[in-house]
């Protein structure tokens, strides 16, 4: 297969429908989200600003079509758990096995470094060789397994959490997530990547 440009950027939620369109048939069709309905278009654009007024989240496209995404996430609500993270990424199945899953989870790693995420986490629904893959590709170490952790399709499913040092050191607070978008994507707000 020849090389092709994509193009990155920043969510924003006006995007609700064109994720929404890579995300519900993982909803709908496989174990690999817990989610079981697909929300609605004004309930994911929410979700959209909730996360990404905090953490990056990123959409890749094919000329206008969203075709991936991937984004970060506090990993829990109490104050220790500030420096964690917790890292999703969906590619279209029509774009899969082409490097944009790797591509968008290295830039998401990426941005939260900066910004000073020291720890990043991902559960992967068991079994999902292909994500757990990814992941020792990226770096990550499995740290945990929950047995029957959610109950899809009429089974119950386990689920593995893998785990990635960023840093060892955390700064004094997180720097601002607008601060490490505007520095990766400059004044264009986007950047064009040829995989």
């Amino acid at each position: 297969m020849s090389a092709q440009t994509y193009t990155l950027r920043p969510v924003s939620p006006g995007d609700a429908r064109g994720i929404l369109d890579v995300y519900a048939p993982f909803i709908e069709n496989t174990t690999v989200t817990f989610e079981i309905e697909v929300p609605t278009e004004a309930q994911f654009a929410q979700r959209i600003e909730h996360v990404s007024s905090g953490y990056p989240w990123i959409v890749c496209l094919s000329g206008d079509r969203i075709v991936g995404y991937a984004y970060a996430a506090r990993h829990a609500e109490r104050a220790a758990y500030g420096f964690s993270a917790n890292l999703s990424v969906y590619v279209d199945p029509e774009f899969s096995r082409r490097g944009l899953g790797r591509m968008l989870c290295r830039e998401i790693l990426d941005l939260s470094r900066k910004m000073g995420v020291c720890h990043m986490f991902s559960a992967v629904t068991v079994p999902n060789e292909p994500s757990f893959a990814l992941h020792k590709a990226l770096g990550f170490e499995q740290c945990g397994w929950f047995s029957r952790a959610g109950r899809k399709f009429g089974a119950w499913r386990d689920l593995a959490w893998f785990q990635l040092e960023l840093s060892d050191t955390p700064p004094e607070k997180l720097l601002p997530v607008e601060t490490v978008l505007a520095e990766r994507f400059g004044q264009k707000g986007f950047v064009e990547i040829t995989i």
